[in-house]
């Protein structure tokens, strides 16, 4: 067991089995004690387009890394064809979410501007359908889909913000 003394509150970490290794101590299940409380990480799901990979998978990347920063568990990757086929993902995960105790879900993808309005269906349909998936089942889903109405250069600009900032809302979400 260690502690560590940060301002006025004290944390300490706690291994299962009896190993004092302080830097790989959120990555072997340590358990975070704050107070007397005993807290799990998070556990979280990415469910990720694959259309438009060169943009999703840096997303993907993105996400992983500051889930990690933010001592988030992620305990799986979805991939879905197409940002369209995110809720399917999303209440499939949902609906086994009992057995596997998950408290948040992030959504990735890009839906880029074409000539006609299928960007804006798409992309309003996936937000709306995740919104209330979230309300149904009570779990925080935060939107990382990139458009409508974006051109693939500014897609391209913003796909690492919009990774760390679905991120950075379900566990504000999940802190509530």
């Amino acid at each position: 067991m260690q502690a560590k003394v940060e301002g006025k509150v004290q944390i300490m970490l706690v291994r299962l089995s009896f190993s004092y290794n302080f830097a790989n101590c959120f990555q072997q299940n340590y358990l975070l004690c704050i107070g007397g409380f005993v807290m799990d990480k998070k556990k979280i799901v990415i469910v990720c387009a694959d259309f438009n990979d060169e943009i999703t998978s840096v997303m993907l990347e993105t996400a992983l890394q500051r889930a990690k920063e933010k001592q988030l568990d992620v305990i799986e990757v979805v991939k879905v064809p197409g940002s369209y086929d995110i809720p399917y993902a999303v209440k499939k995960v949902l609906m086994e979410s009992v057995e596997k105790k998950i408290d948040g879900i992030i959504t990735l993808g890009a839906v880029i501007q074409g000539d006609t309005e299928h960007d804006v269906i798409v992309a309003e349909n996936c937000a709306r359908k995740c919104t209330d998936l979230s309300v149904e089942f009570n779990i925080p889903i935060a939107l990382g889909v990139i458009g409508p109405r974006v051109t693939w250069e500014n897609a391209d600009k913003r796909k690492e913000e919009y990774a760390v900032r679905a991120v950075d809302a379900v566990k504000m979400l999940i802190d509530i």
